[in-house]
């Protein structure tokens, strides 16, 4: 995570501090993939996998992301509700991006999904406002929507 909060950071603050951080983060990983299977460990894959996204290494961030789908449907996260839910889309996400990117077919089916992405919480993370609290954006609502057409879109191509 601090390697993807330095990409806001002015450029030459902290050269090469990037890609210290997401090497530890990945050694970390390979020691101890046993704790993936907690929300947790999701969460920090997911985030290599988003940052691995950002640069030329998109067969890093397709490992990283099949390492997160696993768990997804191993503990069944795709079956539940609540919070759990959001990781699951975000992983769902990252999928369609990545097939998009790299040409290779996508690893998740939005039929085996159980709670939609309109069951997400209305509030909170993922709601945009504007300065005066008058308008909202879901972005992660229609993020989901989004990468349900970027399917679409691999199918046909």
């Amino acid at each position: 995570m601090l390697a993807l909060s330095l990409r806001t950071v002015p450029k030459n603050d902290y050269p090469g501090d990037d890609e210290k951080f997401i090497s530890s983060a990945c050694a970390y990983v390979d020691r101890h993939l046993y704790i993936l299977s907690i929300d947790i460990g999701l969460q920090i894959v997911l985030g290599i996998a988003l940052y691995f996204m950002t640069t030329s290494n998109l067969q890093r961030a397709g490992f990283m992301h099949a390492i997160a789908v696993n768990p997804v449907y191993r503990l069944e996260y795709h079956k539940l509700f609540g919070e759990t839910v959001k990781h699951v889309w975000i992983a769902y996400i990252i999928d369609r991006d990545l097939s998009l990117l790299t040409g290779e077919p996508y690893l998740m089916q939005e039929n085996y999904i159980d709670p939609s992405a309109e069951d997400l919480a209305e509030e909170g993370e993922g709601t945009l406002y504007d300065y005066k609290d008058e308008c909202r954006f879901e972005i992660f609502r229609f993020r989901t929507r989004l990468a349900t057409i970027q399917g679409k879109i691999f199918d046909l191509v």
